[in-house]
């Protein structure tokens, strides 16, 4: 029991608050940077050449004990695109990766190295899983702590005082809205926490329905400022924001009768409190005015299709290949909205605190770049510069995207 108490003493500050991990208290492996090697070299599309040169190429993996492990691999238009995760006496090393883009001719692009120093003397001994299974399970046993869903426990190196030392990492995913990981070193202590969120039947028939849309929000397409009549009132129907709806049309599903708003890119769900269910119709149009549930369902779902197919149209068929799910009225009302992987599917959750955030396309965009991000470089979203990175590609999607449906 005392091996554990560190765990159970130390997790409670994770867990109230919007986004537990502090934007002013960075880890010094938060604030690493990737290097990036010139080349230019030729290489073939056979893995374990590719491993050959780059043990060859990167000093850190040179040493004898130290190894590559291919996590991610995709093909776009013009390149090869891979992933791979450092490993040191067969455990990964905590944050330590490469990624590498090849042209499909074979010439190197570029190759960015965020690998770590390691020693041959660096230790082999694990400690016993036990202690942290166990503090884990104390942790959510008490009242007010949040109820867990899943985890998963992995042996991994740790930099610690300039040496890689041996730890265990947890990676815990609650029922409700939290997703982080644990880092704690053989005493079970932590040492390092992470927010990851970034904020069968026979299959039924595919119909193509109409959707009543803000296209991309009232306020660009009116050419109006936030203001009376142009204004959230409280989620209220108001005459000049309704007729700001436009009619567009997407692939939805149709099963004995109903018409539901899921297709092979997205699935409108109940994920979160509070409980709205999704909408459906007998008919095939979703004609929802703003006060009504249904809008903000038809909104996500409508943003989210055009914006995959126009991934795909542009040879781009890696990118969010899955149905992603999808809860418009979630966080309990929170103003805020994120993008959790730690489900699979993935989710997106949207709350609804202010103006409701799935009635605007430029907040429903910029949260699918966080899932366009994942899934190009899945695991990466880690270090300070790495995360403003990916708010910075999600602002510039949703921009983009309204620039692109109202130019004017």
């Amino acid at each position: 029991m005392m091996r554990f108490i560190f765990l159970f003493v130390l997790i409670p500050c994770l867990t109230f608050g919007q986004k537990w991990v502090g934007s002013e208290d960075h880890h010094p492996i938060d604030l690493r940077k990737a290097e990036m090697i010139e080349s230019g070299q030729f290489l073939s599309a056979d893995t374990s050449s590719i491993k050959g040169y780059l043990k060859n190429n990167v000093q850190n993996l040179r040493s004898s004990n130290a190894d590559l492990i291919l996590e991610n691999y995709s093909e776009s238009p013009k390149a090869r695109h891979y992933q791979f995760a450092q490993t040191l006496n067969g455990r990964k090393v905590f944050r330590g990766s490469i990624k590498l883009n090849v042209a499909k001719n074979g010439r190197v692009l570029s190759l960015f190295d965020n690998t770590m120093p390691v020693y041959e003397d660096a230790l082999t001994v694990f400690p016993s899983h036990e202690p942290y299974h166990q503090g884990l399970m104390v942790h959510y046993e008490a009242p007010g702590n949040g109820k867990l869903h899943s985890y998963k426990l992995e042996e991994t190196y740790f930099p610690i005082e300039g040496r890689l030392e041996p730890t265990i990492r947890l990676e815990v995913l609650e029922s409700t809205d939290r997703y982080y990981e644990l880092v704690l070193n053989t005493d079970v202590k932590v040492i390092y926490q992470n927010d990851l969120l970034s904020y069968s039947a026979p299959a039924p028939e595919d119909s193509t329905v109409t959707l009543w849309v803000f296209n991309p929000d009232p306020l660009t397409t009116a050419g109006q400022n936030y203001g009376a009549p142009y204004a959230d009132a409280s989620d209220n129907d108001v005459l000049e924001l309704n007729g700001e709806r436009t009619a567009v049309q997407a692939k939805a599903t149709y099963d004995a009768g109903t018409f539901s708003l899921a297709n092979e890119h997205v699935a409108i769900q109940e994920l979160s409190l509070p409980d709205v269910q999704p909408a459906t119709s007998s008919v095939p149009e979703f004609n929802y005015t703003r006060s009504e549930d249904g809008f903000e369902d038809v909104n996500a779902f409508y943003h989210i299709t055009n914006f995959q197919e126009y991934i795909q149209s542009l040879g781009f068929n890696d990118i969010v290949n899955y149905q992603i799910a999808v809860d418009v009225h979630a966080l309990n009302g929170a103003d805020n909205s994120n993008f959790n992987s730690g489900f699979n599917p993935p989710r997106l959750q949207f709350g609804e605190g202010g103006v409701d955030d799935a009635e605007d396309a430029d907040v429903i965009i910029h949260e699918y770049g966080h899932a366009i991000m994942h899934s190009a470089a899945p695991g990466t979203n880690n270090g300070t510069q790495r995360r403003a990175l990916d708010e910075a590609v999600g602002d510039y999607f949703a921009s983009s995207y309204s620039r692109f449906l109202s130019p004017n």
